[in-house]
């Protein structure tokens, strides 16, 4: 078998955007984020050292090359679709990549995963743990969970939930606890939350 061929998911992923002519409905339909799809023909072109595309403000529209690889690609894929379907039947028709801190994966998507997984039997759902959001979507997720404020996060972000945080104290330190004021008075040390899926001990004194 030759070294030389592509990547199975380039050439996926450049058959849909060619049909749609777009990066955005491709990303859609393979349940993508449109700069991945991007990522992805680009990979793509460095390896056949060609352009396929010529990217407009708006639109993609195939190049003489592109336009000439097309047809075999599609013949191709359609090859390897109808003998998987075949001999192994069925497959999830949709793929979804989900990024998150380990904290909620464990705590709460763990917990309904499954539930959303029967309803919805042709989605394929991956999901990643990530120790440390670093801003922007990843380039290979549809959609990541991370802890912060929608203000800071983006125009495409919306708020699942809120959190809230108690003290906790032996019983007999509880009972000298009348007010914020004392952990400044006596120099407790707390636990709080650092917003990153995990917590830190930290000394609080005057």
């Amino acid at each position: 078998m030759s070294q030389a061929l592509p990547s199975l998911n380039w050439l996926r992923v450049f058959e849909a955007a060619a049909r749609h002519e777009s990066f955005a409905r491709a990303a859609q339909e393979l349940n993508m984020s449109a700069a991945a799809v991007s990522q992805q023909v680009r990979a793509l072109e460095d390896r056949l050292r060609r352009p396929l595309f010529e990217r407009q403000a708006h639109a993609v529209r195939l190049t003489e090359a592109g336009r000439a690889y097309l047809p075999s690609i599609q013949q191709a894929l359609s090859t390897v679709d109808g003998a998987t379907r075949g001999l192994f039947g069925g497959a999830p028709s949709q793929q979804l990549f989900v990024q998150c801190e380990p904290m909620f994966a464990q705590g709460l998507l763990a917990r309904f995963l499954p539930l959303y997984c029967a309803a919805q039997p042709d989605v394929a759902v991956s999901v990643n743990t990530i120790s440390l959001w670093r801003g922007g979507l990843h380039e290979v997720s549809d959609l990541e969970i991370v802890f912060g404020h929608t203000a800071t996060l983006g125009r495409d972000s919306d708020l699942l939930m809120g959190e809230r945080l108690y003290p906790v104290a032996r019983p007999e330190l509880a009972q000298q606890i009348t007010g914020p004021g004392i952990f400044w008075r006596t120099g407790l040390s707390i636990w709080a939350n650092t917003g990153r899926g995990g917590c830190r001990f930290s000394s609080i004194s005057a």
